[in-house]
């Protein structure tokens, strides 16, 4: 809560669902969040609506179950109070994380905030273009493919939303919980090095979703930008690509 950011990699047993359901709780009480979110692993829901209430017996707190999936319309309605419900916490597993939609205008601004980074990129190297090796040229292909694929993304959203959808940015969350978070890395690389053991400029389409989602949560929150991080939870932080 201080630094405004963390990543809990201890081990098992040693009480990083405790730790985040604290901070959870203490960042509602001094006010720098108001509805927070847990991502936890699909088979975890009740585990961790158990160990909530042993730290906190009175606090209002929604854990979805199965029931709430079975159909469109039981989404839509558990979408519904969470959005209109002032709620401690809500837990939610990966699998409807990843279903629940952005809005068009707040994946829109990602995207364009990702082009113009890799333009800003090209534009660096620009004056350097002679010189370049053939690696570098290759690289700098793969940056402007990008850019034309990210170009249609947004051609796509241009569309607006769907009037009988309800959005992530529709729910009041100012703050994400995510458990396992390791299933949510590979976000994309920006960068002209290519060919680097270790950093690769493939992108996972599970992280770069929830990209809009994380900057939806830092946009509402009224703390100030150094408490507006988003902490994470994994003892599986880090992979040897080497």
């Amino acid at each position: 809560m201080v630094e405004g950011r963390a990543l809990l990699d201890h081990f098992v047993g040693s009480g990083k669902s405790l730790s985040v359901i604290i901070a959870g709780m203490e960042s509602r009480r001094i006010g720098i969040s108001r509805k927070n979110l847990y991502v936890v692993p699909n088979n975890m829901i009740q585990q961790w609506r158990e160990e909530f209430k042993k730290a906190y017996p009175s606090a209002n707190v929604l854990a979805v179950t199965e029931r709430d999936f079975d159909s469109s319309l039981s989404r839509k309605r558990l979408f519904s109070r969470v959005a209109t419900n002032e709620w401690d916490a809500v837990i939610v597993p990966h699998s409807q994380f990843d279903m629940l939609p952005i809005s068009p205008e707040r994946e829109a601004k990602t995207v364009k905030a990702q082009i113009q980074e890799m333009k800003d990129l090209l534009r660096e190297g620009a004056e350097n273009n002679r010189t370049k090796t053939r690696a570098e040229k290759r690289t700098t292909r793969q940056i402007e493919n990008k850019i034309q694929k990210y170009k249609e993304k947004l051609k796509e959203l241009s569309q607006g939303r769907k009037d009988d959808t309800i959005y992530f940015d529709d729910l009041g969350v100012d703050r994400l919980f995510v458990d396992e978070a390791h299933a949510y890395k590979a976000l994309a690389i920006v960068t002209k090095m290519g060919n680097i053991a270790g950093i690769s400029t493939r992108e996972s389409q599970r992280a770069q979703a929830s990209l809009p989602k994380s900057s939806s949560c830092r946009k509402r929150t009224t703390a100030p930008e150094s408490s507006s991080r988003l902490p994470h939870r994994s003892q599986t932080h880090s992979a040897n690509s080497l």
